[in-house]
């Protein structure tokens, strides 16, 4: 139109014809076709083959007659408005082709220039309209059918609730399709236990007006009786006195991904129970491995230790020569037995890290382990502040150092080890490297040491890294939490 109007005539009588041409061309619309016939038939061609901006159309016509002669045209005239021309006797037949799909009609008798030009601007600025519009429904109603959410629009001023499109049926199987729902239904099909928390939610939302947006995730009764779960959210408009009269939103079925969730969430619980169960044999196992070790000391070291002295002191005992000798011989037995078993008792018994501090008793742990001789200890502690940890943090620290110790001594013929213990912000870092023989970390190990060093640091949320090869000595890096409590099993 860019150009100027195409406009089609329909009209038998001459004398109208001319009349209504002669107004088109003296309203000062812009025109670039003026297209006129007197039948329906060649107006069909017509608007078929040209491209038309406006039909101004007679009713009564040779091959046509009252409302057929419009609908005969509303084929082609569906993003073309249409003026019907009448007599004052026929405005009820133009008042039901308005209904039609009509834009206006004009009563021959009446038509000047100036409403001539009016009825056909509003026309074309109403079908433009009306096109805009048509488009957006059809769009709104794809974007519909493409989310697969049940849309609702609820009118906040008269509480109606309007269910768009078929999805909420698609989805839930109640019959309402393109129409308002009963104002219960909703709050009636909420399962029990989310209903309160739903709608106080809601309303508080609603209410405080602070947002736009709501949105909830909750069970709702399909028409079957199941129960799916659901993800509801919804826009909230506002009046320009911020009252709220509108909400517009989608509900969407999220009950396979409420399933996948839950079956995830059992394996990972079964996961937890066996990787608890495996931390239950390699705790006992350890026990048991102990207590071995414990009667095995008993039996050969101490136990060997006092049986020789009461024989010594047997024969003190009968004055047999030399008396003494014997007697000297046996308190060092004493001593010696007395020694052992203060060297178990420090390995068994936690020490009490309260009143010796933490970084006492590791300090006491190395230089313990140095009188050995076997090799050289390099301890660095930094920054760390006992005041701020629990009893339990403490020892479990002291624990895993312990636990790496034993372990350089027993398997890596180390000659030098260095520990690091610095704490920053909140988390500790213990790190401790050896110069040994080192290990194959993927390879299965018969030992529990390691695996009781990952289980003390998963108990407050910490991590392991072990970083070794054969021949080339072992790095292992525990990093804590301070402020994690205990994990439950």
């Amino acid at each position: 139109m860019e150009n100027g109007l195409s406009i089609l005539t329909v009209e038998d009588n001459p004398s109208d014809l001319f009349l209504l041409e002669h107004m088109i061309r003296a309203s000062g619309l812009s025109l670039r076709h003026l297209y006129s016939t007197d039948r329906i038939r060649e107006a069909y061609a017509l608007l078929e083959a040209k491209e038309i901006d406006l039909v101004l159309l007679d009713l009564t016509l040779p091959d046509s007659f009252g409302i057929h002669s419009f609908i005969y045209l509303k084929p082609v005239v569906q993003k073309i408005p249409v003026i019907i021309l009448t007599g004052l006797s026929d405005t009820n037949v133009a008042l039901e082709a308005i209904k039609e799909g009509a834009q206006d009609y004009l009563v021959k008798g009446e038509l000047t220039e100036s409403l001539l030009a009016k009825a056909i601007q509003y026309s074309l600025e109403r079908k433009r309209t009306l096109e805009h519009l048509r488009v957006s429904n059809e769009r709104f109603n794809t974007v519909v059918k493409a989310t697969n959410d049940a849309i609702w629009d609820w009118d906040l001023v008269t509480n109606n609730v309007f269910m768009v499109g078929d999805t909420y049926k698609q989805l839930f199987g109640y019959d309402w399709v393109d129409s308002d729902i009963p104002q219960d239904h909703w709050e009636s099909i909420l399962h029990p236990d989310d209903r309160a928390r739903v709608l106080e939610k809601q309303a508080a939302t609603i209410r405080e007006g602070a947002v736009s947006k709501w949105e909830d995730e909750y069970r709702l009764r399909k028409r079957n009786g199941e129960y799916a779960h659901v993800h509801d959210r919804g826009y909230i408009m506002y009046s320009a006195e911020h009252r709220p009269v509108r909400m517009i939103g989608a509900i969407q079925d999220i009950t396979l991904r409420k399933r996948a969730e839950e079956i995830v969430l059992k394996e990972l619980a079964i996961q937890q129970r066996l990787k608890q169960q495996q931390i239950t044999e390699v705790v006992l196992g350890a026990q048991e491995r102990e207590r071995f070790e414990l009667g095995q000391e008993l039996h050969d070291n101490i136990n060997q230790i006092l049986a020789t002295c009461r024989l010594y002191l047997d024969v003190a005992i009968e004055e047999r020569e030399p008396r003494l000798e014997l007697l000297i011989k046996s308190r060092s037995n004493i001593s010696m037995a007395i020694e052992e078993i203060r060297r178990l008792s420090k390995e068994l018994i936690t020490p009490s890290l309260n009143d010796l501090g933490l970084v006492q008793s590791i300090q006491e742990l190395v230089r313990n382990i140095q009188m050995v001789g076997k090799m050289k200890i390099r301890l660095a502690i930094s920054g760390l502040d006992e005041n701020g940890l629990l009893p339990e943090q403490k020892i479990n620290v002291y624990r895993i150092i312990q636990e790496q110790l034993n372990n350089i001594l027993k398997h890596a013929e180390a000659h030098s080890v260095m520990i690091e213990l610095t704490k920053e912000e909140e988390q500790i870092r213990l790190l401790v490297v050896d110069d040994g023989k080192g290990f194959d970390p993927k390879m299965r190990r018969d030992g529990v040491g390691i695996s009781n060093i990952i289980s003390r640091a998963e108990l407050y949320n910490g991590k392991v890294d072990i970083d070794s090869a054969p021949g080339k000595g072992c790095r292992l890096e525990v990093i804590l939490n301070s402020k994690a409590l205990p994990t439950q099993a």
